[in-house]
């Protein structure tokens, strides 16, 4: 998961027109709605090659090829791949969809005064995740 600050430190430069990048969670095909936003390029978060390589290539292929085949008969769009932090290497996207969801450990975070995804990601993108995924 990446904050627009990550994916501007990532392209190496953190002066650059943030506004213009957005970070979404859907449920369609995601290059239908980058299409449909008219994005240029899409980045994909994950752990390691050795870890998601292989589901990754699969996405990869299926994004590629689902423009041409299931239209918009449009060029696909330019994917960059950003491998994450080595320290949340044994975390996945469905615990933390999983923990954001779980009612018990939003509340354990209200009396803590935590967060329930502290450790889990970047302090910075806790509340973003959070919503996204409650």
């Amino acid at each position: 998961i990446y904050s627009k600050k990550m994916i501007s430190v990532r392209l190496g430069s953190e002066q650059m027109d943030k506004s213009r990048i957005r970070i979404k969670v859907c449920s369609e095909y995601i290059w239908r709605y980058a299409m449909s936003q008219n994005a240029k390029i899409m980045f994909r978060g994950i752990r390691t090659w050795k870890k998601d390589g292989k589901e990754e290539r699969a996405l990869h292929v299926l994004n590629t090829w689902g423009p041409i085949v299931f239209g918009p008969l449009k060029w696909p769009l330019k994917t960059v791949f950003m491998e994450g932090d080595t320290r949340y290497l044994n975390l996945s996207s469905t615990l933390i969809r999983e923990t954001c969801a779980d009612q018990h450990s939003r509340e354990n975070e209200k009396r803590s005064g935590g967060s329930c995804l502290e450790g889990m990601v970047p302090k910075e993108v806790e509340e973003e995740v959070i919503k996204a995924y409650s």
